[in-house]
């Protein structure tokens, strides 16, 4: 059985003309394609030679590495149906390998980029490395995260009222995972944490790469935010500007901040962009109550723990 919402401003998709992507799709596409084989590549030759070293951080990394693979596992778990039988044994395997893929692509980036902005940009990690060796009633890790909390609201408020003046609010899409129930709603809370962690370290990790190539780190910041803007492969001015708008807080987050604030607002960038909005009335909001336990957790939990006391 099938059921889908079909909208007045949703387009045909079996028309030829629509399914012909744009020019700056394909390039979006192939740039993503492109930069992905190149992190895995240069960013897994770098990792090899800091661990062969003893320079990077094993410890945290296989950590890291451990908490991402666990969040989409749960992500899987939650919304795959299983079957006890033979031969979907194979299929189960093919499954375990996208959280393990995830896990692999946080353990690369950590490892490619820790030794490098440990010794350039010394500050954005010192919060970021108390998280990891446990320490989850540092104030420092609880300013952090509010700033991080605060940067992606307002950002996320930014962009809904742009699109609301500008007449495109009812096209903003909501994550299918909300319309499956209840189980797969929390399953894609569970994963938004472990994604925002994967986003952070991979542009984390190409701009310490970038910046050891280009030997300027005005340069490096400048490329890596040109790539970020490109990505999105924006259409038309409003696009572009809502674009460089994103690229450029998250970029002074991540650079004046540190990492765990950059991560905090992408995370709260993904609840605000695909979750259901909060209607008490309509038969969705117990997924919007969902999607917003993880934010206003870490809202309540930095509150608490940056008072030190």
């Amino acid at each position: 059985m099938y059921f889908q919402l079909i909208a007045p401003w949703d387009k045909p998709g079996r028309s030829g003309a629509d399914n012909q992507s744009s020019l700056g799709a394909d390039v979006s596409a192939a740039l993503g394609a492109f930069l992905l084989f190149g992190y895995v590549v240069v960013g897994g030759l770098f990792a090899r030679w800091h661990l062969r070293r003893g320079r990077g951080d094993a410890k945290g990394a296989l950590r890291l590495a451990c908490f991402t693979s666990l969040a989409f596992a749960a992500w899987a778990l939650s919304n795959y149906h299983f079957v006890p039988r033979p031969e979907y044994i194979g299929l189960q395997f093919l499954l375990l390998g996208i959280p393990l893929f995830f896990g692999l692509l946080t353990w690369i980036g950590y490892m490619a980029a820790e030794p490098y902005v440990r010794q350039r940009w010394p500050k954005l990690l010192v919060s970021w490395q108390r998280l990891l060796s446990g320490r989850l009633r540092d104030p420092l890790v609880g300013r952090d995260v509010l700033l991080g909390v605060l940067a992606g609201s307002v950002v996320g408020a930014l962009f809904l009222g742009v699109t609301a003046l500008s007449g495109l609010a009812e096209v903003d899409r909501v994550n299918s995972f909300f319309g499956q129930g209840v189980w797969p709603s929390i399953g894609y809370s569970i994963s938004l944490p472990a994604g925002a962690c994967v986003f952070g370290l991979s542009y984390l990790a190409l701009l310490s790469i970038l910046t050891r190539f280009l030997r300027w780190r005005w340069l490096g910041l400048t490329v890596t935010t040109l790539i970020q803007v490109a990505l999105f492969s924006p259409s038309n001015a409003m696009e572009l500007a809502v674009s460089i708008l994103y690229v450029l807080v998250f970029m002074a987050v991540l650079t004046r901040i540190g990492l765990v604030a950059a991560v905090t607002f992408q995370l709260i960038i993904l609840t605000l962009g695909y979750s259901p909005p909060l209607e008490i009335t309509q038969w969705y909001a117990g997924r919007a109550i969902v999607a917003l336990l993880i934010p206003l957790a870490l809202l309540v939990w930095g509150s608490y723990v940056s008072l030190g006391g």
